[in-house]
């Protein structure tokens, strides 16, 4: 399966007079990112199917990887940094201090399946973000057999002809908080916190990306409840894209019916056997109870 994956990261440059717009938290998500694709959980990306931008890229550097996005077989866009939404209700994500491009005519429309991760504001207009707010921490995942969970993902993925996601951090009008330093953005680390949880605690082989979106909107509106993610998907059948694998996943055995009517039909028989020893046996006592007696 041909895959390629996008890294875009924006934070604005903090020489500029504008410093105070700078978002720290973008290099800590494009990081945590990264390490959750190159895992065995993420889906066991390689370093060759992953491009991450240097930071603040034009959109000209950035156009021919998103076209190359239509010639692969799944495609995954994060883009995490300052955004906004146009006077015509658009989208919008800022390249380089000044380009604007929409997001779902731009970014999320490429490959014929594609999850498209937006950690940006939707503020009116232009809003300059939050950042240094301690919360949430760097992310590590681990990465057993990755060749089982790369066979995994790309299975799961096969099965879908063609689904589109569009995750957005925060609702349209509203900020995208940004926790600065080492911590990164409230709904990318929100998302893979999520994973984490899910992998330890639930013995199941796929978490598909609206049950691990779920939640995480859930967790990111208990910190801050005016950003209320949200999800766009192409029809029914995009939520079943795959966001997650457990590769040591151990499948339960389930009885045969043949086997659980043996196994039913030994325990009863097993019960008469019992019972009926015990009925024997008492008579045998009471008898030799009722001998004594006349003796």
């Amino acid at each position: 399966m041909r895959r390629l994956a996008l890294l875009i990261g924006s934070p604005s440059d903090p020489k500029t007079p504008k410093a105070g717009n700078y978002l720290s938290g973008v290099k800590t998500d494009i990081e945590n990112i990264y390490g959750f694709l190159t895992s065995s959980i993420g889906g066991g990306w390689t370093e060759k199917e992953i491009i991450t931008f240097p930071f603040n890229p034009t959109f000209e550097q950035v156009s021919p990887s998103l076209s190359a996005c239509e010639n692969v077989d799944f495609a995954f866009v994060y883009f995490s940094g300052h955004g906004y939404t146009d006077i015509n209700k658009n989208p919008r994500v800022i390249f380089n201090s000044d380009q604007a491009p929409e997001v779902k005519k731009h970014l999320a429309t490429r490959a014929k399946r594609q999850i498209t991760i937006i950690d940006a504001c939707r503020s009116y207009p232009e809003f300059i973000g939050f950042a240094g707010v301690p919360l949430l921490e760097g992310i590590n995942f681990p990465n057993p057999n990755p060749i089982k969970a790369r066979a995994m993902y790309e299975e799961h993925i096969s099965k879908i002809q063609t689904a589109r996601v569009l995750l957005f951090a925060t609702s349209e009008g509203n900020a995208s908080m940004d926790y600065g330093y080492d911590y990164g953005g409230l709904f990318s680390s929100s998302l893979l916190h999520v994973v984490k949880d899910k992998i330890s605690r639930e013995n199941k082989p796929i978490f598909n990306v609206a049950e691990v979106f779920k939640t995480a909107q859930i967790n990111t509106q208990k910190n801050e409840p005016n950003q209320r993610p949200e999800i766009y998907i192409s029809d029914d059948r995009a939520i079943n894209l795959p966001f997650a694998v457990k590769p040591d996943y151990k499948p339960q055995q389930l009885k045969t019916y043949k086997k659980f009517v043996r196994e039913s039909l030994n325990e009863d028989i097993g019960k008469v056997i019992l019972v009926s020893t015990g009925i024997v046996l008492a008579g045998i006592l009471i008898g030799s109870l009722l001998n004594d007696n006349k003796n």
